[in-house]
C-alpha cells in the first residue's frame, strides 16, 4: 500500500501544494496528484525521475526561466512545479547563471562549466552534420561533449572532433520504433567548458566517487526492506 504522507514529504519542496495534512488524510484527487508527481520526480519501476543523482534545487524567479527548464527536461503540463533538479555533481558549488534574455543558462562548478544545448531535431533528421556544426559553432569553447539520453546522460565523454561521429552513430543504431526512436529519448549534447584537462578529471572523479555511493547504499536499502518487508506491510496507507 502507498504511504501518501511519506511520498509528500518527498516532493513537498518541488511544488505549490502546501496545505496538505497528515490528520486530515487524502481525498482520492490529492493521492492522484502526490502520485502524478512523485511519479515525475522520484520515479517509478519503469523510469528514473528528475531526482536521480546529485542534483541542485533551483526555484527559477519567473515565468521565463521556468518555462526553459521545463522544456530542457522535457516535461508538459505540471504546472505545480515550484522547484528543479539542476544535475550536477558538485551541488552545493555549482552556480546557476542566465543570460539577460533568460533563455539559457550555464552551470558554474569552481573550474568546470556544464552547458546543456538542445538538438532542433527536425533539423537534426533533415541535415544531421548541419544541426551538429550549429551546435559546435555556437559553443567553440567547449572542449568535451556527453550525450543527452532521456533524464540522464551518458557517461563516456567526447572529444569535439569525435562527437558529430557518435550521434550519427546512436541515430543509425536506434532507427526502430520497437527498439526506442533515437528521438524520443535522445534530446542534446551536455558540453564541458574548463581551462586544464585535470580540472575536468576531477570532476568525473567525483562524478564516479559519488555513484559509487549510490550503488552501496542501494544495495543496503534492499537488504534492509528484505528484513524488514513485514512491518512495512503491516503500515498501510497513509
Amino acid at each position: 500500500m502507498k504511504n501518501y504522507w511519506e511520498m509528500y514529504k518527498q516532493i513537498k519542496p518541488y511544488v505549490t501544494f502546501k496545505n496538505y495534512k497528515k490528520k486530515d488524510g487524502f481525498s482520492p484527487p490529492q493521492k492522484g496528484k502526490i502520485t502524478k508527481y512523485y511519479n515525475l520526480l522520484k520515479g517509478t519501476k519503469d523510469e528514473v525521475g528528475l531526482l536521480h543523482g546529485p542534483h541542485k534545487k533551483y526555484r527559477p524567479k519567473n515565468n521565463e526561466r521556468k518555462k526553459v527548464l521545463k522544456d530542457k527536461l522535457g516535461i508538459k503540463g505540471f504546472n505545480e512545479l515550484q522547484a528543479f533538479p539542476i544535475h550536477t555533481p558538485t551541488p552545493d558549488r555549482a552556480k546557476i547563471q542566465w543570460n539577460k534574455k533568460n533563455t539559457k543558462f550555464e552551470i558554474k562548478n569552481e573550474f568546470v562549466t556544464r552547458i546543456l544545448i538542445e538538438f532542433n531535431k527536425k533539423n537534426l533528421i533533415a541535415n544531421p552534420e548541419g544541426e551538429l556544426n550549429r551546435i559546435l559553432d555556437e559553443r567553440p569553447d567547449v572542449k568535451t561533449w556527453r550525450i543527452v539520453t532521456g533524464f540522464s546522460e551518458t557517461t563516456e565523454a567526447f572529444k569535439k572532433e569525435d562527437i558529430k561521429r557518435i550521434v550519427q552513430q546512436f541515430m543509425n543504431r536506434y532507427i526502430s520504433h520497437d527498439q526506442g526512436h533515437w528521438s524520443k529519448w535522445m534530446h542534446g549534447l551536455i558540453g564541458f567548458k574548463y581551462q586544464n584537462q585535470k580540472d575536468f578529471d576531477q570532476y568525473v572523479d567525483i562524478e564516479n566517487a559519488q555513484k559509487s555511493s549510490r550503488a552501496k547504499q542501494s544495495k543496503k536499502l534492499k537488504r534492509l526492506t528484505k528484513k524488514q518487508k513485514k512491518q512495512i506491510k503491516g503500515r498501510g496507507s497513509k
